[in-house]
């Protein structure tokens, strides 16, 4: 279960509010009511990076070869991690070692994945990250 903020939160506020925990208290009431009286004993804060079109940004960066963006998974972290974990750890092996081809990925496959989660792809009328 994702919330995600409306209207949509844009630009580099980076700041760390409390209003998430009542939205997710309400929402959580809605989808399993039975969990109504439980209590809260923890809870998560930080920030959602969000892309423009919802897809993570995956890659090294344009003007610095020496920093690789793996960000805006707005959430979904958990549940990428795996897979853009290994993307992530295919790219950087192959940078380090200078290989071409990816002991991880048909490069077919890796291209295709690559192209539209790559970092400078792009997005419409928002943000663009180079």
């Amino acid at each position: 279960m994702c919330s995600t903020p409306t209207p949509a939160v844009q630009g580099l506020d980076c700041s760390s509010t409390s209003r998430f925990l009542p939205e997710m208290c309400a929402r959580t009431m809605e989808v399993f009511p039975d969990v109504a009286h439980s209590l809260v004993r923890r809870v998560w804060r930080g920030i959602y990076t969000n892309s423009v079109d919802g897809l993570p940004l995956l890659g090294w960066n344009k003007e610095n070869n020496n920093i690789f963006h793996l960000n805006g998974l707005c959430g979904h972290g958990f549940m990428l991690s795996g897979g853009v974990g290994k993307l992530a750890a295919d790219e950087v092996w192959l940078k380090l070692n200078g290989k071409d081809e990816s002991p991880f990925f048909k490069d077919d496959v890796r291209a295709r994945i690559l192209t539209n989660l790559a970092v400078g792809r792009e997005m419409g009328e928002g943000e663009k990250l180079h």
